[in-house]
């Protein structure tokens, strides 16, 4: 194969018309001239899809760490396609790790708590039967919900020690948070 590349000339020149000093008119051809009496019929055809949320993807993971990966790299190629002047490339960092976590939790929270956090976006009082009540929970400032208590006065321990994030009871993703 090699023996038959290093002798062909279109291989090593091109096409003739590349030496050419006036580039052959490709536009010249002539455009079909249809007459006004006929009437064409132009036949489109579209298509449709199911678009998965990511939530339908979570149970397809092991761990918690592989999704939030998966995800951030996911997260990176958008951001990489949507704006090619500023590309991220190497290793993920911290923050991209952070912020796909929040955003995985916010998407379970949404949908296990929507009614809930509507509520406290709205700063509406819970139900009194609710057993959410006695936690005193809050949206901190991504839109998740935590409890509340007396370690938020005079401690130097994180927002996540201090404030832990209200989980659904049974779900994989709060196994697999837990198992983190």
């Amino acid at each position: 194969m090699s023996e038959k590349l290093s002798h062909n000339d279109l291989w090593w020149s091109g096409p003739y018309w590349l030496h050419e000093k006036h580039l052959p008119n490709f536009n010249a051809f002539e455009t079909p001239s249809f007459d006004n009496d006929e009437t064409y019929i132009s036949d489109s055809l579209s298509f449709a899809s199911k678009v998965k949320s990511i939530a339908e993807f979570i149970p397809n993971f092991s761990s918690f760490s592989k999704l939030t990966r998966v995800l951030a790299y996911c997260f990176r190629f958008v951001h990489n396609v949507r704006s090619p002047s500023n590309k991220c490339s190497g290793r993920l960092t911290a923050a991209e790790l952070v912020v796909t976590e929040n955003l995985i939790i916010q998407l379970l929270k949404e949908k296990e708590f929507s009614v809930k956090i509507h509520m406290l976006s709205e700063n509406e009082p819970l139900p009194r039967n609710s057993k959410l009540l006695y936690l005193k929970i809050f949206l901190d400032q991504f839109g998740i919900i935590r409890v509340g208590g007396r370690l938020s006065k005079h401690s130097t321990l994180n927002i996540n020690q201090k404030h832990p994030m209200l989980l659904p009871k049974i779900h994989y993703l709060t196994r697999s948070v837990i198992k983190k």
